[in-house]
């Protein structure tokens, strides 16, 4: 299918119900799932949605229930575009020669010659093996979206590869691609390591925390020393006005989708996430007092270790 290019990708400029509709629309086409229209006589026709996306605009999803994984992100660097990196002008120039081809004119000819192959299943699962040992040898955390998505990526290194060896040309290539894909990968990943929303979402109360955003026993507390009790329900009203003033250009979930996250995780073994609903001590409403109310339970410790956060911020 030939890819549909949205320029102009900007969801910091929309509100919340479109950021999520076009963002569900992009989860459905990465899922392959099928779509309705309406004829004149009533009837629906339902069609597949098959066409690959290009976005490219000022930012990228993020924090959209796993969608940056879904993609293969590329990052112009300022500094190399612009000519003052240790590549110095040759990027320019390289780019400034591409602009003096017919580059259209590249397309047919390579897609007649790419469908006439019949062992690109086998080139995707060389593919595949070389992203594997990659992942392997570096003890890279890499979900299995992104094994897909880099497969993806060096299927077609290696068949752009192939169609300059049938025309007789040998590519000077000075780098592994190995490097390419390691950058790729910490594009979407930049710590190693994968983070949800919920992951992101602790990350952005110690923020509010730090600025006097959140109130200790009102939207936190700390029980025995050692567990973090959160008030989601008092917290997340609270964190999108702060998102919204602070221009934060990631959506927040529903209440409802962060619990889904959060008790998977506590299921999980050596899980910064205790429980889903523990009782904490936190003021009531009407003054002073104090009253046992529940919250997401969080280890302190376990929290430090998983997202690096001091525990001496809660204090």
């Amino acid at each position: 299918m030939v890819p549909l290019f949205f320029d102009e990708y900007r969801p910091g400029a929309w509100n919340n119900y479109d950021s999520k509709v076009i963002h569900e629309e992009l989860r459905n086409v990465y899922n392959r799932n099928a779509a309705e229209r309406g004829r004149a006589n009533l009837t629906t026709k339902t069609y597949p949605l098959t066409a690959p996306i290009i976005l490219c605009g000022e930012d990228r999803p993020r924090d959209t229930t796993g969608l940056e994984e879904r993609m293969i992100v590329l990052n112009p660097n300022k500094d190399v575009v612009d000519g003052i990196s240790e590549y110095g002008t040759t990027c320019q120039e390289n780019f400034g020669a591409l602009q003096n081809y017919q580059l259209e004119s590249f397309a047919l000819p390579y897609w007649s010659w790419a469908l006439k192959q019949k062992d690109w299943s086998d080139v995707l699962e060389a593919a595949r093996g070389e992203v594997t040992k990659l992942k392997e040898s570096e003890n890279l955390n890499m979900p299995e979206r992104i094994v897909n998505n880099l497969s993806i990526l060096k299927f077609g290194w290696s068949m752009y590869f192939e169609y300059a060896h049938s025309l007789g040309i040998l590519p000077n290539v000075s780098y592994e691609f190995d490097e390419i894909m390691k950058q790729a990968y910490f594009n979407v990943m930049p710590s190693g390591r994968h983070e949800n929303e919920f992951d992101q979402l602790v990350s952005f109360i110690v923020t509010m925390v730090s600025n006097g955003e959140l109130d200790y026993r009102r939207h936190y507390s700390i029980k025995n020393h050692t567990t973090l009790i959160l008030r989601l329900k008092d917290i997340l009203p609270v964190a999108k006005a702060y998102a919204n003033k602070t221009q934060r250009n990631k959506e927040l979930l529903g209440e409802d989708a962060y619990y889904s996250i959060i008790r998977r995780l506590s299921d999980k073994e050596f899980s910064y996430v205790l429980s889903s609903s523990e009782k904490g001590t936190f003021y009531s409403s009407s003054g002073g007092d104090t009253t046992e109310l529940r919250g997401v339970a969080l280890d302190i410790k376990m929290l430090e270790e998983t997202l690096d956060i001091e525990a001496g911020i809660w204090n």
